[in-house]
């Protein structure tokens, strides 16, 4: 908690590219909220904001992408703490917290990117994307950013006019203006443009892998982590322009032209979207809301391959234990329940013979857990993340992995859900209950915070050699597991993914995930 603030007309004053911003002073941090980098018309890229002449204020969050729909609290709010801002299409803006606005200072930069897919979120939704602690801790600045969502961010129009040509992916756009935006200012807030590492979970880690794919992005950023983001990154490319989709809006609407189409509030465009798509869906079209492979971006890696201007890029990636099957518990008390009867769970789905296969698998690779969380063990994300991190190893990349496999104490022991990592990595897990298991989390904590910090000061996250943490090679996949005791496993756990995955149905897993849960 921080004791002191400091908000003066005449203090915390720094001069950007676009003209002067004021921040806040949190005893020895300056946070800087909504700092605009861009500013864009409907369906066009992005371009400078105009300059202005008055000292901008930043003491207070900018608009955010508006969203398609809106999620009432329910029981995942316990899960993923979350918070919810005004929305605007004007949404480029940006935060920064910084201990220093000396531009003699250089200090290693992380930029963080939002999860909700294409579609969702913000840099504010969950309280633990704060980023004063994370900063503090690793002497580093921190920024996170706001960029175009779903139909604002990632409909294609290109086929209604040539100033449209990379409509599909004006989201990824924003996010290199602000990463330009970083680079003519960061030094300004105490950063180093030459260390950027760009990071993001869920949608984030996707958007991440997308901007590697990016020649406009390239020298932008010189490190990259994906959290709990490659399962997007299956169908994270449009491969043709959602034409029956956008006219279908425009007959929705009574639009005669995309530029009526410009000029429909967004609310009612949401409106318009949410009402044709699902016929649409049904038909087998396209309805957009994620890159578009043109020129621009020149698609999935698992499809194209890498790129060889960016293999050099250094990449932490990880999932969690249980990411979407984890949002229930099922019904079952983890710290109850018997060896022989989470045994017995498994048998019932499998038939006596798969399930002894499975579990002798499970157990190889997690030896202190029961049977029965073989329920609850994700390989939607957990395997292609896996191959991702061997491909880009195999193109001669550098890539370390991470399993977070730390339980929280709700519910007598809740296997660890998608996005209950982060408030660890960022050293906020007080923001966020749910995930606090006793001692362990304190722990647990230090060194995922200390080992992202020192992946963003040395371009590698093992703080010390002698802990054995190694970039995966061809056939040598070595795993930090965050556990109750931590440890590393070297492919402890490839088998066992592809027996899930062939497993993964008569197991109650589906091939995405619901934010439904029954706590």
């Amino acid at each position: 908690m921080f004791k002191s603030f400091v908000f003066d007309r005449a203090e915390n004053i720094v001069e950007t590219t676009f003209g002067k911003v004021r921040g806040g002073r949190y005893d020895n941090m300056y946070v800087f909220k909504g700092i605009p980098y861009a500013e864009a018309e409907r369906f066009h890229a992005p371009h400078a904001p105009e300059k202005w002449d008055n000292v901008h204020d930043c003491s207070i969050y900018g608009c955010v992408s508006p969203l398609l729909h809106f999620n009432p609290p329910g029981g995942d709010h316990l899960l993923i703490p979350h918070q919810y801002w005004v929305q605007g299409e004007n949404c480029q803006n940006l935060n920064v917290w910084t201990e220093s606005i000396n531009s003699d200072v250089r200090k290693p930069v992380l930029v963080w990117i939002h999860g909700g897919g294409f579609s969702d979120g913000s840099s504010i939704e969950a309280p633990f994307y704060n980023g004063f602690n994370f900063a503090r801790h690793n002497d580093c600045v921190f920024v996170s950013i706001n960029h175009r969502l779903n139909i604002f961010g990632y409909l294609d129009v290109s086929s209604f006019g040539e100033e449209y040509y990379n409509s599909g992916n004006n989201g990824q756009l924003d996010i290199i203006e602000s990463l330009k935006w970083v680079r003519d200012n960061i030094s300004r807030f105490g950063g180093d443009p030459g260390n950027v590492t760009i990071m993001g979970q869920s949608g984030g880690g996707g958007k991440v892998s997308t901007l590697l794919s990016m020649p406009a992005a390239d020298g932008l950023y010189h490190k990259a982590v994906i959290m709990s983001g490659i399962l997007s990154l299956h169908d994270a490319e449009v491969l043709e322009e959602p034409r029956e989709c956008v006219e279908a809006m425009m007959r929705y609407l009574n639009c005669s032209t995309i530029k009526e189409l410009e000029k429909v509030p967004f609310t009612a465009l949401a409106h318009a979207y949410l009402q044709v798509t699902p016929e649409l869906r049904r038909q087998g079209k396209c309805t957009g809301c994620m890159p578009y492979r043109n020129g621009e971006f020149t698609g999935n890696p698992f499809h194209v391959g890498f790129r060889k201007e960016t293999i050099d890029i250094p990449l932490v990636i990880g999932t969690t234990f249980g990411e979407g099957n984890s949002f229930a518990n099922k019904g079952i008390r983890r710290d109850t329940i018997t060896e022989e009867e989470g045994r017995q769970i498994i048998v019932d789905k499998l038939g006596e013979e798969d399930a002894d296969r499975l579990i002798a698998l499970f157990k190889e690779a997690y030896p202190t857990r029961n049977p029965v969380d073989l329920l609850f063990c994700d390989c939607t994300f957990r395997e292609p993340t896996s191959r991702y991190a061997r491909q880009r190893a195999m193109d001669g990349g550098k890539v370390w992995v991470y399993m977070y496999a730390l339980d929280s104490s709700i519910d007598g022991g809740r296997t660890p859900w998608h996005s209950s990592d982060i408030p660890l990595i960022f050293d906020n897990a007080e923001t966020a209950p749910a995930v606090i298991n006793n001692e362990y989390t304190e722990k647990a904590q230090e060194i995922m915070v200390t080992s992202l910090g020192h992946f963003l000061h040395t371009g590698d996250p093992c703080t010390d050699p002698s802990h054995g943490w190694e970039p995966v090679t061809a056939d040598r996949e070595c795993t930090m597991i965050m556990e109750e005791k931590p440890r590393l496993g070297i492919n402890y756990d490839r088998e066992l993914q592809q027996e899930l995955l062939k497993d993964a149905e008569r197991l109650g897993k589906g091939g995405g995930f619901s934010f439904a849960t029954d706590i």
